[in-house]
């Protein structure tokens, strides 16, 4: 596990780097999206070299998030959190204004909705979580008929049932190991628990698990997939990162271990702010 000691401003969920590649296997995470600048890196097929391109939207500085066709690799939208964009660039209709904050470091996650297939969902995080719904069978932007749809928010800023507390920065979207569902991590402020939201086909439903040892609060997460450990990242000073055993098929946390980083010597307001997985964990 690689620690950054710096914001992380850039963070991808390449067409939903964990979750849609886990529904679909095949061209899910070869566009990546990055923070505060219309940068890009797109995985040109077949045989994946990293390519940089451009894209006309500044994004924010915080997490960015694109949903990428799982069979063509095209893009399908992407966000800030704040505003959403069509697989052309162009705003989609009812995407703009999404309770996302590009100061927060995981303000945005997608996922598939389990319950069908042309509709997406889009979590952000402001300390309160809310959703939208993206369906891509609506025109959009379309000139129309044979143009392709390009989608349209229909639902926006909507509560999750249950879920109507305070959270911090942190924010994980997760796929199940049944392939037919997802999980939405989140973390309460100066406790041990962490909120499970199962997305699945009837809607949300909630449950919770306590993580010993957690940082007053939690900056990032990130997951391993190779070996199912979840990372957080404190966001206050003078903590640790604290790893965790994720079962992506029953939603629940294992034994923790706090991993020492020296932080507590740090006269930094803030500190580690962010960790990522190398390859092979």
């Amino acid at each position: 596990m690689q620690v950054n000691r710096f914001r992380f401003i850039a963070v991808f969920i390449a067409g939903l780097f964990c979750a849609f590649s886990s529904l679909a296997q095949t061209q899910s995470n070869i566009n990546w999206y990055f923070g505060n600048n219309g940068n890009a890196i797109r995985f040109v097929r077949p045989d994946y070299i990293p390519q940089a391109v451009t894209i006309p939207n500044n994004l924010g500085p915080g997490m960015s998030a694109v949903a990428t066709d799982p069979v063509s690799g095209e893009v399908l939208f992407y966000t800030d959190g704040i505003t959403v964009y069509d697989g052309t660039d162009a705003v989609m209709p009812n995407g703009t204004g999404l309770n996302g904050n590009s100061g927060i470091s995981q303000t945005v996650g997608l996922a598939a909705n389990p319950g069908t297939t042309d509709e997406y969902y889009i979590f952000t995080n402001n300390g309160g979580i809310t959703y939208s719904v993206v369906n891509m069978l609506l025109p959009g932007n379309s000139p129309g008929p044979p143009a392709f749809p390009s989608g349209e928010v229909t639902t926006k800023n909507t509560t999750i049932p249950g879920v109507t507390g305070t959270y911090d920065e942190s924010m994980l979207v997760l796929p199940k190991a049944s392939r037919d569902g997802f999980w939405l991590l989140l973390h309460e402020p100066n406790t041990a628990q962490i909120t499970v939201v199962n997305i699945n086909n009837a809607g949300f439903g909630i449950s919770s698990s306590i993580v010993s040892g957690l940082p007053p609060r939690i900056s990032n997460m990130a997951y391993n997939p190779a070996r199912g450990l979840v990372s957080f990242a404190p966001e206050t000073s003078g903590s640790d990162v604290v790893i965790a055993p994720f079962n992506v098929s029953t939603g629940t946390f294992g034994t923790p271990e706090i991993v020492i980083a020296g932080t507590a010597a740090s006269s930094q307001p803030y500190n580690i702010e962010d960790t990522e997985w190398s390859h092979t964990g």
